[in-house]
């Protein structure tokens, strides 16, 4: 399940997906605000600078296993 892509493909319409920034030790999900044409994720630590530029990679977010 290696679906890393290129960030310059990211959706920017607010959809929600995994993102990975170097700097951080692991992925977090992040979406594009379109109206503040900001990076913004979930996971605020470490984040303020990153906001600045976008994460590297990303991927979908894995729909959820079905019982």
């Amino acid at each position: 399940m290696n679906e890393w892509r290129d960030v310059s493909t990211a959706p920017r319409d607010g959809t929600a997906f995994i993102a990975y920034w170097p700097h951080l030790k692991h992925p977090v999900v992040a979406w594009f605000n379109p109206n503040r044409r900001a990076w913004v994720a979930s996971h605020n630590t470490q984040m303020k600078a990153s906001m600045m530029k976008p994460p590297v990679l990303w991927m979908p977010i894995p729909e959820v296993p079905k019982p």
